[in-house]
């Protein structure tokens, strides 16, 4: 994966013109977005669990028992 920016300088600075040029393997430029997925996924893992462990805690109680 290859990315550019040219430089702008700033406020009355005009700045050099350079141009930066920057390359990472895919893999290691997505590596904190893996991270991230797997984070995301081990806590929505988790709190299905909590849900479905509260809903069988709560269906006795929702039960009619004529």
């Amino acid at each position: 994966m290859t990315g550019w920016a040219k430089t702008k300088g700033y406020l009355s600075y005009p700045g050099l013109g350079w141009i930066v040029l920057a390359r990472r393997s895919v893999t290691q430029a997505f590596a904190p977005a893996r991270v991230l997925q797997a984070k995301v996924l081990v806590g929505t893992g988790y709190r299905n669990a909590v849900c479905i462990a509260q809903l069988v805690d709560c269906t006795p109680h929702l039960v009619r028992n004529d």
